[in-house]
């Protein structure tokens, strides 16, 4: 129980320092979408009477791209895999930070004991840790025990221990409510008169992938594969060809949405000339208030409370340059994953927002 306990505490630390509490500022056009098609390689996922998870989802990602880059011919889509082999979880989040990706789309199928189980769901990382949301999480997680040195990689995370999830859902992203967003469009896409799938509803969990993905994030099960008639349905070409639809359907209205409200904005700013951005470098972001004295080597820390989430930021600026002059020195004070925001009083808005007004 005692090493237990020191364990529970070392992952806490790790929250508290690690990028899940950190978020990039993706509030700007949808220029990148990373799609990650679940498992692959010898991790065959979920498997089912005729056919196995890694198979299907890769099919539907690459749909979905195609889609995209078909009628979005500016966007650009970053696969986490393109064929059949195996990526680490990890990797898998980095690739997207990597390449600045303003959306990132898991896709995976499920199963269960159950056979008569079925039904989509869409999920986004977060505190509702409901028994069937754990044990869904619990099964995407442990792709890691097909890793090597997974122990390392992953700060000695074990999949199959509750207690290891306390510190994984601490804390929410900023990006939170935009991932709800896409979610619950992805969700009713799905359910539509394409797709039919049962709604099991959009939901939160402790999912591995999504944990250090520095953008709006979402986890989407297509359906059970333990279910004979859904697993024909999602290996058919009319199954899967619905469920990209879908995915693609949901990007759509959510980058059309998203970047009107943009656009909107700006001009709205324009016309009420209202009063100047001030920018920040923000260091955290949390679900529940936090101890501005627990923020060492960093002075004049402001909180502000922005989508549901308390909101932890530093080095306030005129201009973005003065800001982004300063974002260096505060990363190499322990906060790496820190980024420029700007707000007009209490009111988050993009850099390109804040460009447009000076």
């Amino acid at each position: 129980m005692k090493n237990g306990r020191l364990k529970l505490i070392l992952l806490l630390i790790l929250a508290l320092q690690g990028a899940s509490l950190y978020a990039q500022d993706y509030s700007g056009q949808i220029k990148t979408v990373t799609l990650d098609a679940g498992h692959g390689g010898h991790d065959p996922g979920a498997i089912g009477a005729k056919s196995k998870e890694k198979d299907i989802v890769l099919d539907v990602v690459l749909r979905t791209g195609a889609l995209i880059k078909q009628h979005y011919p500016d966007v650009k889509v970053i696969y986490t895999r393109d064929k059949d082999v195996f990526v680490k979880l990890y990797d898998r989040a980095n690739i997207a930070n990597i390449n600045k990706t303003d959306l990132f789309i898991s896709v995976h199928c499920n199963a269960a004991k159950h056979k008569a189980v079925y039904g989509a769901e869409t999920f986004v990382m977060g505190l509702e840790k409901t028994e069937s949301n754990l044990e869904v999480a619990k099964k995407e997680n442990a792709s890691i025990l097909l890793e090597a040195n997974y122990t390392e990689n992953y700060n000695g995370f074990d999949p199959n221990n509750d207690e290891d999830y306390i510190a994984m859902t601490m804390f929410q992203s900023a990006s939170f409510d935009q991932s709800l967003k896409l979610a619950d469009k992805v969700q009713k896409q799905l359910i539509g008169p394409e797709c039919k799938r049962y709604d099991r509803g959009v939901r939160q969990g402790p999912f591995l992938v999504l944990h250090k993905v520095a953008m709006p994030s979402i986890l989407v099960e297509l359906g059970f594969i333990s279910n004979v008639a859904e697993e024909n349905y999602l290996r058919s070409e009319a199954g899967k060809k619905a469920c990209a639809n879908a995915l693609f359907n949901a990007f759509k209205e959510y980058k059309t949405e998203k970047e009107a409200s943009l656009s909107s904005a700006v001009q709205t700013a324009e016309i009420e000339k209202v009063e100047p951005p001030i920018f920040y470098v923000q260091i955290a972001a949390s679900a529940n208030k936090m101890n501005i004295k627990s923020f060492k080597n960093v002075d004049s820390i402001e909180e502000k409370y922005v989508n549901g989430n308390y909101v932890y930021l530093t080095g306030k600026s005129t201009t973005l340059t003065q800001a982004k002059n300063k974002l260096p020195t505060i990363k190499n004070k322990g906060y790496k994953d820190a980024f420029v925001v700007a707000f007009i009083g209490n009111r988050r808005i993009s850099a390109r927002e804040a460009e447009a007004l000076q």
